[in-house]
């Protein structure tokens, strides 16, 4: 997978945020939060909140 595809930029922020320690500043949660966002609209199905013990 090239760094430059994007399954590669996504991998690469969350990589990038979960190696990160302490606070996060607003352009990497921003980032972060977009990448989370982008794989949750490839998962299939419906979450409720009861089901994911919320």
């Amino acid at each position: 997978m090239r760094a430059s595809s994007p399954e590669g930029v996504v991998r690469g922020i969350l990589t990038r945020v979960i190696d990160t320690a302490g606070d996060l500043e607003a352009p990497e949660s921003e980032q972060a939060v977009a990448a989370a966002a982008l794989v949750a609209a490839q998962c299939s199905g419906r979450v409720s909140p009861k089901s994911s013990g919320a």
